[in-house]
């Protein structure tokens, strides 16, 4: 599994948009280089890829969601697009290489995972 982009709507330091990993259409680079000044987004974009990404493989989090979400707002969301292999591709059934996930931070207490 390569990330193929990301989407990210409503994080704060980060502007809103599509920041896309994607050689092809259908393929991912095999390795990134994120650069930009300081104060860019650089640590900010890693930090909600990791975060989004250990969401969706444990179902559970364990930090304070409102730390991503902009101070106007009271959620953020994050879709991350994966390219997968054959072997991943067959074992969940997707009918194309490359699938999207969401995350949705809410800056309120309770926490409802659909897990679907």
């Amino acid at each position: 599994m390569k990330l193929f982009a990301v989407k990210a709507i409503d994080v704060a330091g980060l502007d809103n948009g599509v920041y896309s990993f994607a050689k092809t259409e259908t393929e991912a680079h095999d390795h990134i280089l994120v650069t930009g000044a300081p104060g860019a987004g650089k640590t900010r974009l890693l930090e909600l890829i990791v975060t989004a990404r250990q969401v969706l493989a444990s179902g559970t989090r364990t930090f304070r969601q409102e730390s991503f979400i902009r101070r106007e707002n009271k959620t953020c969301k994050v879709s991350l697009a994966w390219e997968l292999d054959a072997e991943e591709q067959a074992s969940i059934g997707a009918p194309r290489s490359v699938v999207s996930t969401e995350v949705i931070f809410r800056d309120d207490e309770e926490d409802e995972v659909d897990r679907r």
